[in-house]
C-alpha cells in the first residue's frame, strides 16, 4: 500500500541489464495520497505486467 503523503512519478525505458536508458522523464506526475483506515504497511509496491515493443512504431 502507498502511505499518505505526496509523491511524483517518473518513468525510465532501459535493456534488460539496467545499463542502457533508452528513454527517462522525471517528475511527470505530481499526486497526493490521503490517509485512509486500515492496517498501513511499508514495502514496495510491485505493479506487474508484461511489456513488448515493436519495430518501425506503432
Amino acid at each position: 500500500p502507498v502511505q499518505p503523503g505526496t509523491y511524483e512519478l517518473s518513468v525510465a525505458l532501459h535493456d534488460t541489464t539496467m545499463k542502457k536508458v533508452f528513454e527517462r522523464h522525471t517528475h511527470l506526475v505530481r499526486f497526493s495520497v490521503e490517509p485512509g483506515g486500515g492496517d498501513h504497511q511499508t514495502g514496495l509496491v510491485a505493479l506487474g505486467g508484461t511489456w513488448q515493443a515493436r519495430a518501425g512504431g506503432a
